[in-house]
């Protein structure tokens, strides 16, 4: 059985970088819960490169979270005791950044889903909640981890009214169904679209009546550091080159 978050972007790392020969299966009794001293773009970079280094989740300064490998998997993110027995998680920014507040409610959510899936007694430092410090000789996570507000995470109200993000998000699976496609175009559509999301500009998709304008608007709207906020129903308008799809956060 693998488990994934329901609410995580699913970005998987090399399988080749998880598990040990004599050991395989991360017991998921706790998390340890570090600073990436980085971006989701360099981050990201390691996680295929190379260096011995993986992690379960990456939590980005605007709250989006990402997993990379099932729970039930070895990661390699603080040695070897904590890689067998403790989920890692990556929260983006460096030393002297403390955590964003979407950001923080995205990893206390986090937190308060692996002790409802794991059956853990409680968010406590120590007991489920660790430091990278206290397996291996480093500064991580460099003070910036708020350990008082995430043992006492609760689940948060809704922050939406009834209904109003039904139409752009869904389900995960019914948004994948909508946006798939095996012709060359197609997939060289979607990985712009996937990499434009991740930036910070306004995007503007332009394109012909019933080309899929829509479809890619709730996409980048799920994929980007913006997919926790609030936004308003695709709108259609026009241009001198064509019907355009606007969103507005």
């Amino acid at each position: 059985m693998t488990t994934w978050n329901p609410d995580a972007t699913r970005r998987t790392g090399p399988a080749a970088k998880t598990g040990y020969p004599f050991d395989t299966t991360n017991e998921a009794l706790g998390a340890v819960v570090h600073s990436a001293e980085g971006y989701f773009g360099p981050a990201m970079d390691i996680l295929d490169g190379p260096k011995p280094v993986s992690w379960h989740f990456f939590v980005t300064g605007h709250g989006q979270l990402f997993q990379h490998s099932p729970l039930e998997a070895v990661t390699w993110h603080a040695g070897l005791e904590a890689n067998l027995r403790y989920v890692g998680i990556e929260c983006e920014g460096v030393a002297g950044s403390p955590l964003g507040d979407s950001q923080l409610r995205a990893l206390q959510a986090l937190l308060l889903w692996l002790k409802a899936t794991r059956g853990w007694p409680s968010l406590s430092r120590g007991v489920t909640l660790f430091e990278h410090n206290e397996f291996m000789a480093t500064a991580c996570p460099s003070g910036r981890i708020p350990w008082g507000d995430l043992a006492e995470a609760k689940p948060a109200p809704a922050t939406f009214k009834p209904g109003e993000l039904d139409y752009l998000r869904g389900s995960a699976d019914q948004e994948e169904a909508e946006a798939v496609g095996r012709s060359a175009a197609w997939q060289k559509v979607l990985h712009m679209v996937d990499t434009a999301a991740q930036t910070h500009s306004t995007i503007l998709l332009v394109g012909e009546s019933g080309t899929g304008k829509e479809i890619l608007a709730r996409r980048v709207h799920r994929r980007s550091p913006r997919a926790s906020q609030e936004a308003a129903r695709p709108s259609q308008a026009s241009s001198e080159y064509g019907s355009c799809s606007v969103i507005r956060w």
